[in-house]
């Protein structure tokens, strides 16, 4: 054989070895991480999930699982090129064409497949495996953290940070006169139908439904209603919602295992402590959901049969 030949053929081999090395390192610098997104109302199905980072990047997008499957109302989302325990991301659901369980009716409500409404959260990290949710109280938080319906997808570095997230929270929480320290970022376990069981968040929920009913309205409205209630700076523009959410929670708080429901706040500019935005990071660090005991049936005027949340 030729010196040429061995020349080419060594040529082959170091460009394939080329090759390989560079794949293997895309590999290696394309992490992705499988978080669990639980949108919920009452449960939320068909529903569109979207996480984007901080600088407006689509990271995954999935649906929420169909009633009466294992994953029920639930979204698997495979944020590509995002490390676990990454920068804060920002969660949109997308309401069009999904249903959702009316607690307060005990009947699915279908969303009109032409719909712009979206639900929206916010995490300061996703680790591999998390569980998130974006429920009313969510979109609240996420409006007081810097994030709109109408600024997801573009650059917000600036203004979203952990201490950020948690300041957003502790306002939302005493914007409603909530314990502080409740994580309203964590997944429920929501009502799916008039025999659930749901976990105290989903109870909380359960109560804003009947709150809704009972102003004539539905959750979905009253989600938006409740982030229109409250501008980006915290200052309240309305109290109608809030007064209504806190007077139910108020009546059924012992029933459903809440700690304290307090005077909320209707007017003015909502402030928080030092001490608070501490105790809101370290609940919402931990990444458990509230928990609470009760057996209470309340009052109200709500309609639905389900059992332990106070209705």
């Amino acid at each position: 054989m030729t010196a040429s030949f061995f020349t080419r053929r060594t040529a082959l081999v170091s460009a394939l070895a080329a090759v390989g090395f560079l794949s293997a390192c895309g590999s290696s610098d394309d992490p992705s991480t499988s978080i669990s997104i639980t949108p919920a109302l009452g449960a939320i199905y068909g529903a569109t999930v979207e996480a984007y980072d901080t600088n407006g990047r689509l990271l995954g997008s999935s649906t929420t699982a169909a009633k009466g499957t294992s994953t029920q109302g639930k979204a698997t989302l495979v944020l590509s090129n995002y490390a676990s325990g990454g920068n804060p991301i920002v969660i949109r659901v997308k309401m069009a064409g999904a249903t959702y369980y009316n607690e307060a009716t005990n009947a699915d409500v279908a969303v009109p497949s032409t719909s712009t409404d979206v639900l929206l959260s916010v995490a300061s990290s996703a680790t591999s495996g998390a569980t998130l949710g974006v429920t009313p109280l969510t979109h609240l938080a996420a409006q007081l953290a810097g994030v709109t319906p109408s600024n997801v997808g573009s650059a917000i570095t600036a203004s979203l940070t952990s201490t950020n997230i948690a300041t957003a929270v502790a306002k939302t929480n005493k914007i409603l006169g909530l314990p502080v320290d409740t994580n309203l970022l964590a997944a429920p376990t929501p009502a799916t139908s008039a025999t659930s069981t749901p976990d105290l968040m989903g109870k909380i929920l359960a109560n804003l439904a009947v709150a809704a009913n009972t102003a004539g309205s539905n959750p979905l409205a009253q989600a938006l209603a409740l982030a229109a209630s409250v501008n980006s700076s915290g200052a309240v523009t309305s109290a109608t919602v809030i007064t209504a959410i806190n007077t139910r929670l108020a009546a059924v708080a012992s029933g459903i295992g809440l700690s304290a429901v307090s005077t909320p706040v209707t007017t003015g500019t909502v402030t928080v402590t030092d001490t608070e935005i501490n105790a809101a990071k370290t609940a919402v660090s931990s990444g458990t959901a509230p928990t609470g005991t009760g057996t209470g049936t309340g009052t109200g005027t709500g309609t639905s049969s389900l059992s332990s949340t106070g209705i």
